[in-house]
């Protein structure tokens, strides 16, 4: 099995610092989804979304932590990730889901762990 020579995931072509865990989660979503009264479902497809879920971890800096708020921003963002379901680098819109960053250490500036998911725009790339 070749290996990953690439990053697994830049941000607007930056690379993401600190990742300690990443996950690509394949989240299908449907519309008008509802159970008749044999209880067989009807829906419709939308499609999958890899939603990307981030962990990053303890003691990144005071610059490492501005650094990802710059990268992850409120609005939305080009994400170019390693999808492994394809095997290749992917590039596609994303926005992100709440985050929120806690002190380790104030006399260092240190951080603790975190998490964040990056959630697709567009559905299945």
């Amino acid at each position: 099995m070749p290996a990953i020579n690439n990053d697994l995931l830049t941000i607007n072509g930056e690379k993401v610092v600190g990742i300690k865990t990443y996950r690509i989660a394949s989240n299908l979503l449907w519309s008008d989804a509802d159970r008749n009264m044999n209880g067989d479902v009807r829906a419709t497809s939308l499609g999958a979304y890899p939603k990307i879920e981030l962990e990053f971890r303890d003691g990144l800096t005071q610059a490492q932590i501005q650094k990802i708020y710059q990268q992850l921003p409120a609005t939305f963002f080009t994400v170019t990730f390693w999808h492994s379901g394809k095997g290749q680098l992917v590039t596609a819109q994303y926005y992100r889901s709440d985050m929120s960053i806690e002190l380790l250490d104030k006399n260092r500036g240190l951080y603790k762990a975190f998490s964040v998911n990056l959630i697709p725009v567009s559905r299945g790339m």
